[in-house]
């Protein structure tokens, strides 16, 4: 169990950009206890480590020692990570929401800082936590396995006859069919509230049962340099809504490509859940 693993008085304060807030991250549910903000842990020192060991970007295969899995307990520190079985957000968290197979569901972010880029959301069946994976590599292995994919939002009313994607309809977004895991982050402004708080549809997978499963969240952001198929997705995506707000359309970025770059920062949290 995610337990407090700092002093009462001692209160910690981090640099995370955002998380999971349905179903609630380990970190969220454990807030409280550990005097960590919501966001704390969903790493930022990983740009570092992936250019120091020449790992691959983005970072979600075969790499090792470049980040927490479900966040990095050093929160932008360049030093080498704790084995997994000593990272604090690698202890499994309660159950937290549950779910049917097969399940379109609602996962709701809130983000303290808008960086572009894109989400991605896998699930570790039977749970992911440092006492059952010794290393990231096997770990990912298992988040791989179950790699979400958005529903097809022209099979939703409010989104088939939509004549442009804006702040009532943004996860109208149309599928990158190349890569329909993907769901770009709108612009700032879209977000609920006037702050930044998205709510996005995944479908779970058919097949997959499990009394613990764990969600992560994996956002690869798009501030310093552009993962392959953005520029062809945003051409599509400004062809198909010729009224798309400016500030959303990369498909003509100067930025570098990150194969070259490899310094966009990414961020990972995790969820609990069970799926029946």
């Amino acid at each position: 169990m995610l337990l407090p693993t700092v002093a009462s008085t001692l209160i910690i304060f981090v640099n995370g950009h955002g998380f999971i807030s349905n179903p609630p991250a380990r970190n969220k549910a454990a807030g409280d206890k550990n005097h960590w903000t919501p966001q704390a842990g969903n790493s930022v020192g990983a740009v570092g480590r992936i250019q120091a060991k020449g790992a691959p970007f983005p970072d979600n295969h075969d790499a090792e020692g470049t980040h927490g899995l479900c966040g990095d307990p050093w929160e932008g520190g360049g030093g080498d990570l704790l084995p997994l079985n000593q990272q604090p957000y690698m202890q499994q968290g309660p159950v937290v929401a549950t779910y049917k197979k097969g399940q379109t569901i609602e996962i709701d972010m809130h983000l303290t800082v808008h960086h572009w880029g894109h989400f991605e959301f896998r699930i570790c069946k039977g749970g992911l936590n440092g006492d059952k994976f010794s290393t990231q590599i096997d770990g990912q292995k298992c988040l791989n396995e179950n790699l979400l994919l958005r529903p097809n939002p022209d099979d939703r009313e409010e989104c088939k006859n939509a004549k442009n994607i804006d702040a009532s309809n943004y996860d109208c977004q149309p599928i990158d069919t190349n890569h329909p895991e993907r769901w770009y982050l709108p612009p700032q402004s879209f977000g609920s509230g006037g702050m930044m708080n998205y709510k996005m549809l995944f479908k779970l997978p058919d097949d997959l049962t499990c009394d613990v499963c764990t969600i992560q969240w994996n956002w690869i952001t798009g501030n310093s340099c552009l993962v392959d198929g953005y520029k062809e997705y945003f051409a599509m995506f400004k062809g198909k809504y010729p009224s798309l707000d400016s500030s959303w359309d990369q498909s003509n970025s100067p930025k570098d490509s990150c194969d070259n770059a490899r310094n966009g920062e990414q961020f990972w949290n995790c969820a609990d859940v069970k799926i029946q």
